[in-house]
């Protein structure tokens, strides 16, 4: 199970993705004379630029050219959950060889300039994908959908639009193979929460007919190398709900509310023995964006002034 949530992880970073109106042609040739390395007169209006840059990239993404997507970065590019370039990079790689056929869309939704070096963008994505390997539980390449809504912080350098920051304020994904790809499966966590406060995490499965499914619930921080813990497995309840509090880390750092659920079918073995086979498994995962803690504040009682 370990080994799943890491690549389900892997998928949280996801390369920038967008549509855009303005086609941009030449690409290869422009690359070649150094369009993206020096400053270009530009006749597209300001939000031209960052629809053709959001272009740019999803055609990066989604051919894997890793090279390319980098010099549309920042070399100071920090994201919400502290990761920088090189590290952002190493979830990339990782993400394409664990899921070699995955593809980006997305919508752009709005536009800001702060000044006219600096622009807020703000997105709808979505990515689809099989996986490399198949389960040790099931005999089949899972299927990943990553759904979230981002911010993505760009700052022109040098005549030129690169990524300064980006922050994830809604994010899911599900990962399944075998039976599990056709059972409905709903996993819900608050998308924000304090420091070390609680909060619930629930998932609502339809089990298959004739079928039993099992469901361990959990939070884990967001970290480099991940770093994940064991769960305990429960039976779905009648109410096809189940659900956990738990509480967020104190430590200040992003985390993910998961669930991991087994589907299983009755079948008769040697001299009629009834055991239940494992016909499916599936991973969910919903970002919590934790509100650090703020030791600066002081509240007066009026007594006190």
């Amino acid at each position: 199970m370990k080994k799943f949530l890491t690549a389900i992880l892997l998928m949280f970073i996801l390369p920038l993705c967008a549509q855009a109106e303005q086609k941009v042609d030449n690409i290869a040739l422009l690359t070649r004379q150094g369009f993206f390395n020096k400053p270009q007169p530009s006749r597209l209006s300001p939000k031209d630029e960052i629809k053709r840059f959001f272009k740019l990239h999803t055609e990066y993404s989604n051919s894997y050219k890793i090279d390319e997507l980098k010099t549309l970065y920042s070399d100071k590019y920090v994201n919400s959950d502290g990761f920088n370039k090189e590290v952002y990079f190493k979830l990339v790689k990782s993400t394409f060889e664990t899921y070699p056929d995955i593809k980006y869309s997305c919508k752009i939704k709005k536009i800001t300039f702060t000044s006219k070096d600096d622009a807020i963008v703000e997105v709808d994505e979505h990515a689809v994908g099989t996986s490399s390997l198949q389960s040790k539980l099931v005999p089949d390449y899972g299927s990943i959908e990553n759904v979230s809504s981002c911010v993505y912080y760009l700052k022109k350098t040098r005549g030129n639009w690169q990524i300064a920051s980006d922050s994830i304020y809604l994010e899911k994904t599900y990962l399944n193979y075998g039976s599990a790809k056709y059972v409905p499966a709903d996993l819900f966590a608050p998308s924000q929460t304090e420091a070390g406060k609680p909060y619930v995490i629930g998932l609502k499965v339809l089990p298959p007919r004739n079928g039993e499914v099992v469901i361990s619930l959990g939070h884990e921080k967001i970290t480099y190398p991940q770093k994940n813990t064991e769960g305990v497995y429960r039976k779905l309840p009648e109410s096809n709900l189940l659900e956990r509090i738990v509480n967020a880390n104190d430590d200040n750092v992003n985390e993910y509310a998961n669930a991991f659920y087994v589907v299983m079918h009755p079948e008769f073995k040697d001299n009629d023995i009834l055991e239940m086979r494992v016909s499916g498994v599936g991973f969910a995962m919903s970002r919590v964006n934790v509100i650090p803690k703020n030791k600066y504040i002081e509240v007066k009682n009026e007594k006190d002034k």
